[in-house]
């Protein structure tokens, strides 16, 4: 399931400061980000500001979820 953020770039720094475990890689020649927890949840976060989930269920898929509402609210 994807979702939309709209404010991308917020989104990242927000998972930089409270994810400091979180592998981030990117861009890529689209502008894409892929970030990596240790527990196996992987987000890509899209330049369009596109949020997607893969792999492993995770409680923090959760968590970015709100963040992204609290971003999509302000």
């Amino acid at each position: 399931m994807a979702i939309s953020c709209g404010d991308p770039k917020r989104l990242l720094d927000v998972i930089r400061s409270l994810y400091p475990n979180a592998v981030i890689t990117g861009p890529n020649a689209i502008g894409t980000y892929k970030v990596v927890f240790p527990d196996g949840l992987v987000v890509n976060v899209f330049a369009n500001g596109t949020v997607g989930f893969q792999g492993k269920d995770s409680p923090i898929k959760e968590e970015i979820s709100r963040q992204v509402e609290i971003i999509n609210r302000e």
